[in-house]
């Protein structure tokens, strides 16, 4: 009797190892990718898509997070609850000398590290130049935005042009995708967004995107980078380099890179941020 009572236990104990085996090695180690504005959000398929590339031949079980700010994005990043982040040039701009961030890729668009602002309306509307929207309804994305926000603002600050007397009235979208369509809707008769989501957009909206003229561009601006937590585990740190120096060489990687409209990731920091950061203050 004890010995068949032994036996049960033993096959408990080893069902017990099995399960802490599989839940460490098949799961492997939970990490949190956050994204902001400067993706696509409709695009969620290709998120999950890298988020796939990220996991396959990995250890690793990656989370999708979006962060509803910038000033959110900042705050999960220097209190640790995101483990990597896909952030604007501002909002790194800003937490850059953090100790808790460290910079982790440089996406490279057109073969260069850089983005710019594009100042969009309606094809059929009469707006030819930034003056043209004096009384207007203006979407503007996030206040710390380097492209929805802060590349306008510079431009009127330097023409001598209080903003909030300017415009009519000024919204905050949170996501430049919506900005797009507040502009198609015709909901504000202008808005400033990224180059990079607005080139997205237009893959996925092709005849939508021919009612949409660019009335100026802004730029260039150092390229929204990806960043992670310092004490993110050096096992993990090491497999997300490999992935992401090898995205482009991949086939799957490859593809999910031509929807983000990036041609590769270079793991290192090719760009001063001190300009995003002269902006930020000027507008403090």
């Amino acid at each position: 009797m004890n010995g068949k009572i032994f036996y049960i236990y033993r096959k408990i104990f080893f069902i017990f190892l099995l399960f802490i085996f599989f839940t460490n090695n098949v799961y492997g180690e939970k990490i949190i990718f956050n994204f902001t504005g400067t993706v696509l959000k409709e695009d969620l398929k290709n998120l999950l898509a890298w988020k796939k590339y990220l996991e396959d031949g990995t250890s690793l079980k990656v989370e999708i997070e979006f962060s509803r700010t910038y000033a959110e994005a900042t705050n999960n990043l220097i209190n640790g609850k995101v483990d990597i982040a896909y952030i604007c040039s501002s909002t790194y701009a800003t937490i850059e000398n953090s100790k808790g961030i460290v910079f982790f890729t440089t996406p490279i668009i057109n073969n260069q590290p850089v983005y710019y602002a594009y100042l969009v309306a309606l094809k059929n509307s009469p707006f030819k130049t930034v003056e043209d929207f004096q009384g207007k309804l203006f979407a503007f994305t996030d206040p710390e935005s380097t492209s929805g926000t802060l590349a306008l603002l510079h431009y009127l600050q330097k023409q001598n042009i209080e903003p909030n007397v300017f415009f009519r009235k000024i919204i905050y979208t949170y996501d430049h995708g919506q900005s797009i369509n507040a502009v198609l809707s015709g909901f504000v008769d202008g808005a400033t967004v990224d180059s990079l989501v607005f080139e997205q957009w237009k893959t996925r909206h092709p005849m939508e995107a021919k009612k949409i003229k660019i009335i100026k561009t802004f730029g260039p601006f150092p390229v929204s980078p990806i960043v992670i937590r310092k004490n993110l585990p050096s096992k993990v740190v090491k497999i997300l380099r490999s992935k992401f120096a090898n995205m482009d060489k991949d086939p799957i990687g490859k593809r999910i890179l031509k929807n983000l409209g990036i041609d590769r990731f270079v793991l290192k920091k090719l760009n001063s941020y001190e300009s995003i950061r002269n902006l930020i203050t000027e507008h403090e």
